[in-house]
């Protein structure tokens, strides 16, 4: 069931982070750390299309501070 729900969502999520404003909101959000939660699980099956938005979201400096953000919090 949480396939079914979870790859539209992310394609969806990836198709609205094209747009720079919509991208910057998500980012505002916390959408880059929710995207590198679900990444850390070892059962994700949505990976590639997590990647996919972490790319276009990370097009923003405020997305990238935000994943070097989660990136070090990670490591400590």
């Amino acid at each position: 069931m949480f396939q079914e729900v979870s790859e539209p969502a992310a394609e969806a999520l990836i198709n609205l982070s094209l747009n720079s404003n919509l991208a910057a909101k998500m980012v505002e959000m916390g959408m880059i750390k929710t995207a590198m939660d679900v990444l850390y699980k070892p059962d994700s099956s949505i990976t590639r299309l997590l990647v996919m938005l972490l790319v276009n979201l990370t097009q923003l400096d405020s997305g990238i501070v935000a994943l070097l953000q989660v990136l070090f919090s990670k490591k400590n």
